[in-house]
């Protein structure tokens, strides 16, 4: 049997979960110190990037799934397997990653750090999940509350607190819905060191009604720049 070979964008993304579900680890501190160790490069980032806090912002949902597969209780899996099961799931339903990879990428982190015999048993669930709908149109049955959390990954507290609000359960749903795009980060010139046109010259659009502020579309590879010629602080 040889030795396990995970690919290491995958690897980081469920050393992010985890520990940020056993270590209350925070993830925007967390993710950049270990992509900052890693040899990954900007594509791998990205894409370490969006598997780890994608996993987190959808992990409500994921455990739904993930309750229809497995033979207990999903709060008495292992944890290593509640985390391995959250990132294979959500490279099956959230990404656009080919099922056998999603699976057989997720199995190789699940050897090295669970071991033989439970890559097997997330193996066998999330092969699964890959051949089943995953679409939960059973949850059109259930009262609003406890759908728009499972489908959206929220908790109920916050949704009712949005309803209260609201008092419109579509309006809530197009809130839930727009709270799980991942945010796009903002840049703002810093009086001195920066300006607008500096920013706007590296890729980045300006923000309207902001003057001072732009909207960051541009590559990671111009912001290390404006960086490194102490535009930004």
């Amino acid at each position: 049997m040889g030795k396990p070979n995970p690919n290491q964008s995958r690897l980081i993304a469920y050393e992010l979960v985890s520990q940020v579900n056993r270590d209350g680890a925070y993830a925007n501190i967390r993710l950049p110190e270990l992509l900052a160790k890693s040899k990954l490069d900007k594509a791998d980032k990205a894409f370490t990037t969006e598997l780890a806090y994608g996993t987190l912002r959808m992990q409500g949902r994921h455990d739904y799934i993930a309750t229809k597969f497995v033979d207990r209780k999903f709060s008495e899996v292992d944890p290593k397997i509640q985390d391995l099961l959250r990132i294979g799931i959500h490279q099956l339903t959230q990404m656009r990653v080919a099922d056998h990879a999603a699976v057989s990428e997720t199995v190789e982190v699940a050897k090295l750090v669970a071991g033989e015999s439970k890559a097997s048993y997330v193996n066998a669930v999330l092969r699964k999940v890959a051949v089943s709908n995953n679409d939960l149109v059973e949850l059109a049955q259930l009262p609003n509350l406890q759908r728009l959390s499972i489908s959206y990954s929220h908790p109920e507290w916050v949704i009712s607190s949005f309803y209260d609000q609201l008092k419109d359960w579509e309006e809530v749903e197009k809130l839930l819905a727009a709270n799980n795009l991942p945010a796009t980060p903002d840049i703002v010139a810093w009086p001195g060191k920066s300006s607008i046109t500096e920013l706007i010259e590296l890729g980045a659009t300006q923000i309207s009604g902001f003057p001072n502020a732009v909207n960051q579309v541009f590559l990671m590879l111009s912001i290390l720049m404006a960086y490194r010629r102490n535009l930004i602080q």
